[in-house]
């Protein structure tokens, strides 16, 4: 299908965006084909005109799960066990809508860290094969060096049984591996692990919540940290040695803070995400944004919150926290010749507002059209949960009185 959208009022993702207006986007199939002055002849293309409504690039999320809805459980903690989960396929369908949901709300490109890869890897290639519409995805295994109540998730204890999984994982087509390290685990496993997974051709991701651990993924090549801990010299000497990125996720933290058994742990692991983006800044360390969708008070809608938090913990503009939600995030992943921004030749991944999110991120949460490859998904409507969504403008609200 060719569209040309006229009387659009682009924001094309890069780091000076500035409102272009009047321009005409043209896609052909899943590309941009160009964008022109109002005055180019559309002959041969579906016209939609916009109204001078503002168009972005779909927005990246870089940590993603979607095993749960992100409903608060008032202080208990989440059960991974299977009877959440009836069925295969309830979990498939659940899988689907939440990736559906991701896309209504923006996100046309998604990194799923692997909590339930059987049916994330399913709804990811009928995605691909275009047998439902949703946000292109790149698809974990979950991996831990110890044992966790979440039976969904890998434990290895000795080298051959993490080749043995990592075989599994090719054969699967994981896209990435994440792997969960605490201060106790056996550096050297670890170390073997992310070896592997490179000769593998699997990147790794790996989550940390503590210095020492975030020393023994520097250390040993992780690609990415998810969350992190408090950095020192030595830290910041090896994030500026490797191509590691680092990549921020605070509503997940806000999550905690807001449940009154939790929110001390929450206020300290909120301090300590801080100071790890605080420090990767000061020394042009790479950042990305992720939502950490499923986890409690995180929904599959709201990645304009996540960016509100940016905006609210480091003096950014809206201006800053658009361009690392769009090429800059594109960019940790190296897609950045393909999504991103929008360009002739790029994927046609697009979102359109009637509001200008330069001036209010809130605009991102009411959306006209998403497009993805070209798909045009026309009037997205999201059931939002409005007890949550009432409780997380509050907590912006006590974000602000409080200065925290």
């Amino acid at each position: 299908m060719k569209y040309a959208l006229i009387n659009a009022t682009i924001l094309d993702g890069t780091r000076d965006m500035r409102p272009q207006r009047n321009m005409i986007i043209l896609t052909n199939d899943e590309r941009i084909e160009a964008i022109v002055p109002d005055t180019y002849d559309t002959k041969g293309y579906l016209v939609i005109d916009l109204h001078h409504a503002y168009v972005m690039p779909g927005l990246i999320d870089l940590h993603a799960h979607l095993y749960d809805g992100g409903t608060l459980k008032k202080g208990k903690a989440f059960s991974f066990a299977k009877k959440v989960f009836p069925s295969d396929s309830y979990r498939l369908k659940r899988t689907e809508n939440y990736a559906r949901m991701h896309l209504e709300s923006g996100v046309t490109t998604m990194r799923v860290m692997g909590n339930s890869e059987s049916c994330e890897l399913l709804v990811r290639d009928k995605i691909q094969s275009q047998m439902m519409l949703g946000p292109r995805m790149l698809c974990a295994k979950m991996l831990a060096f110890h044992p966790l109540i979440d039976e969904r998730i890998d434990v290895v204890q000795n080298y051959s049984d993490m080749m043995k999984k990592l075989r599994s994982y090719r054969h699967k087509k994981i896209d990435f591996l994440t792997l969960l390290i605490d201060d106790l685990d056996n550096e050297e496993l670890i170390r073997s692990t992310i070896v592997e997974a490179h000769n593998h051709h699997m990147s790794v991701a790996v989550q940390v919540h503590s210095s020492y651990a975030l020393a023994m993924a520097l250390n040993n090549g992780a690609d990415s940290i998810e969350y992190g801990g408090a950095m020192s010299k030595s830290h910041i000497n090896r994030f500026q040695m490797n191509p590691t990125f680092e990549v921020a996720i605070f509503s997940p933290l806000i999550g905690k803070y807001m449940q009154e058994d939790l929110k001390d742990e929450g206020y300290e692991l909120i301090k300590q995400m801080v100071s790890c983006i605080e420090t990767c800044n000061a020394h042009r360390i790479e950042v990305g944004i992720g939502t950490g969708s499923s986890l409690e008070g995180v929904t599959h809608y709201n990645m304009w919150r996540e960016l509100a938090y940016h905006k609210h913990f480091f003096d950014l503009t809206n201006q800053d926290v658009l361009y690392m939600v769009t090429l800059n995030n594109a960019k940790q992943l190296g897609l950045e010749y393909v999504i991103g921004s929008i360009e002739a030749g790029k994927y046609a991944d697009l979102i359109v507002m009637e509001e200008n999110p330069l001036e209010d991120l809130s605009a991102l949460s009411s959306l006209s059209f998403v497009m993805k490859s070209g798909h045009l998904l026309r009037h997205p409507k999201i059931e939002k949960k409005k007890e949550l969504e009432e409780a997380l403008d509050q907590m912006m609200d006590t974000l602000n009185a409080n200065n925290l």
